[in-house]
Parts: structure tokens; C-alpha cells; sequence
């Protein structure tokens, strides 16, 4: 008997036990909280191996890059230059009486008046004018084109020398006036003789002198680009007759800043009103109350046009060109507080991160070294 009350007493504490944990699991189970486990175990069991499907990332890819830029501006004619007429002033004798009686006197002096001449000749917008031919006409009198970098800034004659008389020399060998011993800064008869020789054939009046407004210098063949004088006009010294230009045609454009990359550019192109690409180089950087200008000198060699003054055009630039580099987004990269940088490489369910070496960026994309191509890379 007192074996039997003993297993009584141990078996009943133990299935009573087993009865509480079996209406637990039915109460438990039938619970928000127990709904919420079992999603969250079913939901572990679905996330996938490859984290690739579940984050954002990019592909490194081989590619060509090249930082540069563009920015619009204009076809100008170079070299403007506002003619003035010159010429030398007059010498007046003015005689006049000072005092009366016996100590009257009789003074003359001779002062200077500005000479006036008569517009007689225009050239006319569009021109071309080459050395050696008639520029405009004073007094019916023709005022010839001279080749020279020198200004025409005095009467030459004997006795002066210079390199404007160098000039002249130059004009008069050229032109069969003189031969070509004819040469120096030096005024000898033989240039007398020469300029003798040009006026006369030439229907000016012979001096053997080359009056201030008889000649003036241009290098090269120039465009006339506007008139602002009219024939029958009395002139004076310095009074504007027209505007010249070069036949130098460049692309002028004036900016805020200067573009990123502009000053380093290795490749620069110009877009012709036909359609058609030409090379461009920067040729002067002018910094104005706003901001800056630029110059770019075009190559115009063999293009069929007959005038691009003033049309837009774009011009577009590169910079240091990388080719076959790797290449990923700049969002990929992160610099670190040791100032390198590093990408976030995933493969599979692991993230890996790897340091790089940034060697150039073009607009939407950074060339690195460091990683395999067609990694997959983190992009926050």
C-alpha cells in the first residue's frame, strides 16, 4: 500500500503540470502576440541569400571618361579699330599792331590752327581693303592703305628717321617705287626720290613729302565694318570716319566665372551655322566689371561661309580623357575620417568594404581603381 500512495504522489503533480501547459498553448496560440511571432519566423525564412535584391546598388563598368563642359558665345570680326582722320595743323602768321604813335610796333607771330579738309571718299561696309589700295579721299586727294604694324603718327620727310620710315621703305620697294636697297629707318634722298616717283604716278601732288593723313598703316587686309562719316563732310584733326576690323573671324563670349575645366582644356570644338565642327582655341582671358571675356580663335580653313558676325555658337570642351576606366556613381563612394576613400562591395549576404583610388570624374561618374568590374557596389 504505501508503494501505490507513493506513485500516485508523483505521477499527479506531473500531469497536472502537463494539463497547464496544454491550455497555455491553446490561450497563447489564439493571441495577437503569438500571431506576430509566427509571421515574423515565417518572414526570416523568405528574406533572400542575395542582398543585392533587397538594397540599392550599381554595377562597375569599364567606360571611356572625360571631364569638360560647353557654354555659348558669337562669331566676332578681331581687331576693332576706330579710324580717325589726321592731319597735321596749319601754321598761320598773325601780324598785329601794339601801342600808338612813335611806340607803335609791329608784331607777328606764327600760331597753329587746325587744318580742314573735305570727305571726298567713303569705302563702304562689308569692303575689303588690302595694302597698297585708296582707304578714303580728302579734297579729291586719295589716302592709300600702307602695310605696317607702326601707326602714322607724323609727316615724314628728310630728316626724320624711325621705323614707320622703315615702313614706308618697305611700301615703296614693293610697289616698284624704289629697289630694294631702298631699306632702314634712315630718310636718305633716294626715299625722296621714291615718294617723288609714287606721287606722281599716283596723281597726288609731288612733294617728295608724306603729309600726317597721306597714308595709313594696317597690317594686312582689312573689313570695313561701319561708316559713321558722310562725303562733303569738313573735317579736322581726330574726327571718326569709319570702323575697321580683320578678316580674323573668332568666337567671343563673356561669362560670370569661368567655366570648371575650361583653362585646362585639351579638345575644344566649335558648332558652324552649317552644321559642321571645327576646332577652337582660347586665346585670351579679359576680366570685365561683371565677370569675364573670352576669345576663341576658330578655324575657318576651307569652310564655305560667307558671314558669321554675330551668330551664336556652342563651344564644347574636354579634359584629361580616361580610357577603358572603371567607372560608378559618386554616391557609391564614401571618404573616411583617415581621408581615403572606400565602396561598399555586396556579394551574396555579405557587405564588404573596400578601399579605392578616385582617378577622375566626368559629370555622373568616377573612375576608381580598387575593385573587380560588374561588382556590385552599395548606393545609399
Amino acid at each position: 500500500m504505501k508503494k501505490t500512495n507513493t506513485a500516485l504522489r508523483t505521477i499527479l503533480p506531473i500531469a497536472g503540470a502537463l494539463a497547464v501547459l496544454v491550455i497555455g498553448w491553446f490561450f497563447v496560440r489564439d493571441t495577437a502576440w503569438w500571431a506576430d511571432v509566427t509571421e515574423s519566423a515565417e518572414a526570416a525564412e523568405t528574406l533572400p541569400s542575395d542582398l543585392t535584391n533587397v538594397l540599392s546598388t550599381a554595377t562597375v563598368t569599364r567606360a571611356n571618361v572625360a571631364d569638360g563642359g560647353e557654354l555659348t558665345g558669337a562669331f566676332r570680326y578681331q581687331d576693332r579699330v576706330e579710324f580717325v582722320h589726321r592731319v597735321d595743323p596749319i601754321e598761320v602768321t598773325v601780324t598785329e599792331q601794339v601801342g600808338g604813335g612813335r611806340n607803335a610796333q609791329t608784331i607777328t607771330t606764327v600760331i597753329e590752327e587746325p587744318d580742314e579738309r573735305a570727305i571726298t571718299g567713303l569705302p563702304a561696309p562689308g569692303q575689303i581693303i588690302a595694302p597698297g589700295e585708296v582707304l578714303y579721299e580728302t579734297d579729291s586727294t586719295p589716302v592709300y592703305a600702307v602695310d605696317g604694324v607702326i601707326a602714322a603718327w607724323r609727316t615724314m620727310k628728310d630728316g626724320v628717321h624711325g621705323p614707320d620710315v622703315a615702313q614706308l621703305h618697305t611700301f615703296l620697294v614693293d610697289n616698284g617705287w624704289a629697289d630694294s636697297s631702298l631699306i632702314g629707318n634712315e630718310w636718305l634722298p633716294a626715299t625722296t626720290t621714291a615718294v617723288q616717283a609714287w606721287q606722281e604716278n599716283t596723281g597726288q601732288i609731288v612733294t617728295g613729302t608724306v603729309e600726317l593723313g597721306d597714308i595709313w598703316f594696317i597690317s594686312g587686309p582689312i573689313r570695313i565694318a561701319e561708316v559713321v562719316a558722310t562725303e562733303g563732310l569738313i573735317v579736322t584733326d581726330e574726327e571718326p570716319l569709319f570702323v575697321y576690323t580683320s578678316q580674323q573671324r573668332a568666337i567671343e563670349a563673356t561669362v560670370d566665372v569661368l567655366p570648371e575645366g575650361l583653362l585646362d582644356a585639351t579638345d575644344i570644338e566649335a558648332q558652324l551655322p552649317n552644321g559642321s565642327v571645327v576646332p577652337a582655341q582660347l586665346v585670351s582671358v579679359r576680366g570685365n566689371e561683371a565677370g569675364f571675356d573670352l576669345s576663341f580663335d576658330v578655324d575657318l580653313t576651307g569652310q564655305d561661309i560667307a558671314s558669321v558676325n554675330g551668330v551664336r555658337t556652342t563651344l564644347t570642351w574636354t579634359v584629361d580623357e580616361i580610357i577603358d576606366a572603371l567607372t560608378l556613381p559618386p554616391e557609391a563612394l564614401r571618404r573616411t575620417d583617415a581621408a581615403v576613400y572606400v565602396v561598399d562591395v555586396l556579394e551574396g549576404d555579405v557587405i564588404r568594404t573596400v578601399e579605392v583610388n578616385v582617378v577622375g570624374q566626368a559629370g555622373r561618374v568616377v573612375a576608381i581603381e580598387g575593385v573587380d568590374e560588374r561588382a556590385e557596389v552599395l548606393v545609399p
